[in-house]
């Protein structure tokens, strides 16, 4: 298969704000070309969690464009099964719908067993259900802080620890944590966020150190504001901690990077697939962040 990469990147000119119909995105992003690197990932299994949308939805999309089948799983039937019909039509591929909720172990546990039960094998396991509420310190509650750890952290946990056993039989495996940037660079307005994420980051390490003895490779994808439903109500709780509309939090937003716009999710989808890949077959405990070199204190004017 050939790897698509955008030609260039989305034009920033005429961004809509998030909180509207996403009108023109279609405009903003190029065509997808065609450039001649094979990824190697024909007949590769993989096993993506929080894909009914957003980052999830598309990196399910472009591992199965490499040729890959997918197992997709959120805790939504309905919007993960029509993700799972139009990914399939679209490519070709097998692309299984798991409804399942990553903060539940006998639930991940159920979902990573349907998927050995129905391919034989996990190459692959990229985690992106996760989600952390915004606020600040004194305004958080304890339920929140455990919610964001539950779901963020131990979700991610988890999802690797019902995976990695039959990784490491096999010797080989290759595992991506979507986390996020708060866990490199902190910003109090999302402090649950920040504090999950450090933690997947220092797991993703531990890990990567126990497991690539035996073939098994793990490193974390941090973005900064990505253009998705996630995104957008983080925005909105930025808004309210700031005192400001949801307006001037998404031109914050875009003053802190120095693209001027933020990240779509089909740049996060594209290195994610690549990480996956054996072409980055020496890539392991590496912790990368896809934030446009994002200076949050800009934020916070």
């Amino acid at each position: 298969m050939i790897f698509g990469i955008p030609s260039r990147p989305p034009d920033a000119a005429g961004r809509e704000h998030k909180g509207q119909e996403h009108a023109g995105r279609a405009e903003r992003l190029t065509e997808t070309e065609g450039v001649a690197v094979d990824l190697r990932l024909d007949g590769k299994v993989a096993f993506v969690t929080g894909a009914s949308k957003g980052i999830g939805r598309c990196v399910a999309e472009y591992l199965a464009r490499e040729g890959c089948d997918v197992v997709i799983t959120a805790r939504n039937a309905g919007p993960l099964e029509a993700a799972a019909e139009k990914i399939g039509a679209e490519t070709g591929q097998a692309v299984l719908p798991l409804a399942g909720d990553m903060s539940v172990t006998t639930e991940v546990v159920r979902c990573v067993d349907l998927t050995l039960e129905r391919f034989g094998k996990i190459d692959i396991l990229v985690t992106c259900a996760g989600s952390s509420p915004g606020g600040l310190l004194e305004d958080l509650t304890e339920e929140q802080w455990m919610a964001s750890l539950n779901l963020k952290f131990m979700g991610y946990v988890r999802s690797v620890r019902a995976v990695i056993p039959h990784m490491r039989e096999r010797g080989e495996g290759a595992i991506v944590l979507v986390v996020g940037n708060d866990g490199l660079k902190p910003s109090y307005w999302e402090m649950t966020a920040g504090v999950a994420n450090a933690a997947d980051i220092n797991f993703a390490s531990s890990v990567a150190e126990q497991y690539g003895r035996y073939g098994v490779r793990i490193n974390t994808v941090n973005p900064g504001p990505v253009n998705t439903d996630r995104w957008d109500t983080l925005e909105r709780a930025f808004a309210r901690d700031k005192g400001v509309d949801q307006a001037r939090a998404h031109e914050l937003a875009e003053q802190s990077i120095p693209f001027g716009r933020i990240c779509e999710p089909e740049e996060v989808a594209a290195l994610v697939t690549f990480l996956a890949s054996p072409r980055a077959s020496f890539i392991n405990g590496a912790h990368i962040p896809v934030d446009g070199a994002q200076r949050k204190a800009i934020m916070d004017q």
